[in-house]
């Protein structure tokens, strides 16, 4: 006997339910037509090592599994699985779980387990580590090694008093509270040193690719002379582990150390300015602009960001939205001089298409 009641097929187990249905019209019911649902089986979870053990400090390598499209997760439930196997962070000892699926004839496994454990080897020593960094920014690059300061010069920069009556203050602390950053440091400057050009986002971490593996971030004031001057406590890190130190700008693309920087005397000392930064292999990406030959500066005119700061449409039109406005501390104002115009359009046009093809957030 029919039904005008759909059947909801079951996934209780896998195999074909066939189903037949008709139409009736002027009373006269035609033929059935068979509908076939397959129910496809679960895959197996894919095939793991574990536990997984480091020495503290030491040198990890990207997690594996046997398996078909396999999705790495860090939870044992929800999230947005990464086809990009992480790579363990060695700073702290202790366990961590990462979990992996596969994916066969468009049905996701189960999640395997994967722990790794790193031990707190004899020798193995923390200390309190200076950051010596240094970077320029080309937006307000003047030549001659040195940035304008115009930002501070009219008192435009978070928690201070603008000196143009038509100038808007910005509530004191750092820039980099809201999204994409979400840093959520306490950094602010009661005054600032007269050669301050605005704040940078500085973190380290020990795989270039993985910003999971940080283990330190800190907003900090960057001088006209391109030296970079903390505001918070130097951190204490493992001295045998090397860093990547990784800088970040609300509206030039960040960078990334061409190299893990070893611990040198309890400092870690990179000049971005004297090399280009990191670039993924094989990638068409852009590290940082090169104004002449051993010298190079952070690109202009990321102010949308997308987390791997890529310069396009999105930010000129967020900046003509804000051409024209004078006396405020925007991210649109590429040159930093205190007013979204043409010169910073300008910027935007030089370097429209320009990507790290590094994964900041």
């Amino acid at each position: 006997v029919g039904s005008s009641t759909a059947p909801t097929p079951s996934t209780a187990s896998s195999g074909t339910l066939s189903y037949w249905v008709t139409q009736t019209v002027n009373s006269c019911e035609s033929t059935r037509t068979k509908i076939d649902v397959v129910v496809t089986a679960t895959p197996s979870p894919p095939e793991v090592t574990t536990p997984i053990d480091y020495p503290q400090g030491g040198i990890a390598s990207p997690l594996s599994a046997v398996g078909t499209n396999l999705k790495w997760y860090l939870t044992a439930s929800g999230g947005v699985g990464s086809t990009v196997a992480p790579t363990p962070s060695t700073v702290d000892a202790g366990m961590t779980e990462y979990y992996v699926t596969q994916t066969v004839n468009n049905c996701e496994s189960n999640r395997a387990t994967i722990q790794v454990e790193v031990i707190n080897v004899v020798g193995s020593s923390q200390t309190t580590v200076c950051l010596n960094l240094a970077l320029f920014l080309e937006g307000p690059y003047a030549g001659s090694l040195t940035m304008t300061n115009k930002l501070n010069q009219q008192g435009l920069l978070p928690g201070q008093t603008p000196i143009s009556s038509l100038g808007v203050p910005t509530p004191a602390g750092q820039p980099y509270s809201g999204a994409p950053w979400n840093y959520s440091g306490s950094e602010t400057a009661i005054s600032y040193p007269p050669n301050a050009v605005d704040w940078v986002l500085i973190s380290l971490r020990t795989v270039a690719l993985d910003p999971l593996t940080t283990v330190f971030r800190t907003a900090a004031l960057l001088l006209s002379n391109g030296s970079v001057s903390l505001i918070s406590p130097c951190p204490v890190l493992s001295t045998n582990q090397s860093y990547f130190v990784v800088v970040e700008h609300r509206n030039h693309i960040g960078a990334i150390s061409h190299q893990a920087v070893p611990v040198v005397n309890n400092s870690i000392n990179y000049n971005f300015s004297t090399q280009q930064s990191y670039i993924p292999v094989g990638s068409p990406a852009n590290g940082q602009k090169q104004l002449s030959p051993g010298f190079f500066v952070l690109y202009a005119a990321d102010c949308t960001k997308n987390s791997l700061s890529q310069i396009d449409a999105n930010d000129t039109s967020k900046w003509r939205v804000d051409n024209g406005k004078v006396g405020r501390y925007l991210t649109t104002d590429f040159n930093m001089d205190g007013a979204p115009d043409a010169n910073d359009n300008t910027l935007w046009r030089l370097n429209n298409g320009r990507f790290s093809g590094v994964n900041f957030y």
